[in-house]
């Protein structure tokens, strides 16, 4: 008969698990919290951000070559010095805890990895809603590139606030799910 204690242990084939658990993992190792989702988010936020940059980079360089195909493009647009992702810091964090307090799934699952599926329904997130919308939008990916300190500011580039667009796609994803439109 197994001890109860034992129960609550899976076996686990990988040697580099310490001795005391006898190469078993804990049910928990793919559980995910939502302060685990916050460490992961905050993590991954440099690169995520300076991808977000690259895209919307991409995306400026594209409109100016095809309305303005003899026009230079500014330096400061390529210069990696010139780059400061600070004015994006916090912007991007309020976007991480919005999408916790409002799509993160804590449920565990019984037959799949909830942590492997919540990061991946977040890269997804980032992917096809956050950086979709930033380079479908001129004037977002414009708002991206002015607070990347990477191109100057017009005036109507003040319309735009960063952390108000990020706001925008968390609002509208929650509208979607609220009304049955997403999974």
């Amino acid at each position: 008969m197994q001890n109860p204690a034992q129960s609550q242990f899976a076996a686990w084939p990988y040697t580099h698990v310490s001795s005391h658990l006898n190469g078993q993992r804990h049910v928990s190792d793919t559980s995910m919290s939502i302060e685990d989702m916050a460490f992961y988010q905050k993590r991954a936020a440099e690169t995520d951000i300076r991808e977000l940059i690259a895209q919307c980079r991409d995306r400026y360089c594209f409109a100016h070559e095809l309305l303005k195909p003899h026009a230079v493009l500014p330096e400061r647009l390529f210069d990696r010095d010139m780059l400061d992702i600070g004015p994006l810091l916090l912007p991007w964090s309020h976007f991480c805890s919005s999408y916790r307090n409002a799509l993160f799934d804590p449920q565990m699952s019984l037959l799949d990895d909830q942590r492997a599926r919540e990061l991946q329904r977040w890269r997804l997130f980032v992917e096809q809603e956050c950086f979709a919308r930033f380079t479908k939008h001129p004037d977002w990916a414009r708002a991206v590139l002015v607070a990347a300190n990477l191109i100057p500011e017009r005036e109507q580039d003040r319309d735009f606030f960063v952390g108000d667009l990020f706001a925008d796609i968390i609002q509208d994803v929650t509208e979607r799910t609220e009304n049955g439109e997403d999974e």
